[in-house]
């Protein structure tokens, strides 16, 4: 076997060091130059101290856990927080295995489509990015995700199996909790997939072969429902607004600007006075809203402040032009 052939062990020992690479600098300093990194500490380890009298985090704060989609990052970051001792310690972890999965979950994309795996060391470029650096960790771990979820979307049309279809369904849950973005980037092709690869399949089985999404949907209509998009004075707020889907046409002509910029092209005023989002997060207060993660994330408001679209925007820092920073 030659080297340059795709099954020599040298291109497996290869992405093995990339992925390694990848990870080594998060080690290698005290202070990671990461800008919303102290926001998701502070998450993390509000939740791991919930319980701890000497944190007194139950005085300051209730849990609103169904009130976010950045939920699973913390909830799987305070686990952590137990075994490794610290909040810091438990976000570091996370970002070393989403750092490993982006090379891995491109090579089951490509082993999926049948092409060539070693392209997945390109892939050992994309968790440095200006997403990663903002802070935007949410949406960092969704990606490599819903690419391994897309792959397994694939090998369901040609082995259909009720576990891919379970662990499907739990990994559109998990994206939904982890990043809007990056879930209504997956659901949408996943359900063309299913339907349409290897050939459109008869209306008849369309049930059968988006089962997957059930639980997804109820998921969607029940969060929909309790959102403080659609009842902000759930979580504090008493100005008048207005809530609008924003035109789909709208956000497709603003996504080469979006996928080139780290924050969204503010055409639509927000940068004149806009109010910011009420918060979405596991934790508030009464009165006040104090926000444990932070605001939304995918809030974008008009001109007046009063007015803001629901619809997330396709860009890598899933922002919105709404502040990402603790409300207090």
């Amino acid at each position: 076997m030659h080297w340059t052939d795709e099954d020599h062990p040298l291109w497996t020992w290869l992405l093995r060091a990339c992925a390694a690479a990848m990870v080594v600098p998060l080690w290698s300093a005290a202070h990671l130059p990461f800008t919303d990194l102290p926001q998701h500490v502070s998450a993390i380890a509000t939740l791991r101290h919930w319980w701890d009298p000497t944190w007194k985090t139950q005085e300051y704060f209730t849990l609103e856990l169904g009130q976010t989609q950045y939920l699973l990052y913390y909830l799987v970051g305070a686990a952590l927080a137990f075994p490794f001792g610290t909040a810091e310690r438990a976000n570091l972890i996370l970002l070393s295995a989403i750092a490993v999965a982006y090379p891995y979950s491109l090579r089951a994309l490509l082993r999926a489509l049948r092409a060539d795996t070693r392209l997945a060391l390109f892939a050992c470029t994309l968790f440095w990015s200006q997403a990663l650096l903002i802070g935007f960790f949410n949406y960092v771990a969704a990606m490599p995700l819903a690419i391994w979820a897309l792959a397994l979307t694939l090998r369901e049309t040609e082995s259909p199996s009720r576990r891919n279809l379970w662990i499907l369904a739990g990994a559109g849950a998990a994206l939904f909790y982890l990043h809007l973005s990056a879930f209504i980037f997956f659901a949408p092709v996943a359900a063309v997939i299913s339907v349409g690869v290897p050939r459109l399949a008869p209306i008849r089985e369309w049930p059968r072969k988006l089962l997957w999404a059930a639980p997804i949907a109820v998921l969607s209509v029940l969060w929909l429902v309790n959102s403080p998009v659609v009842h902000p004075e759930t979580v504090g707020w008493r100005q008048p607004m207005a809530v609008y889907w924003e035109a789909p046409a709208t956000s497709l002509r603003n996504v080469t600007d979006a996928l080139t910029s780290g924050a969204v092209p503010r055409t639509n005023g927000a940068s004149s006075g806009c109010s910011p989002p009420p918060p979405s997060s596991p934790g508030r207060s009464g009165g006040t809203p104090r926000s444990i993660p932070g605001g939304a994330g995918w809030w974008r408001c008009g001109s007046s402040g009063r007015r803001c679209s629901t619809l997330p925007s396709l860009c890598p820092s899933g922002g919105c032009g709404s502040s990402t920073s603790a409300t207090r």
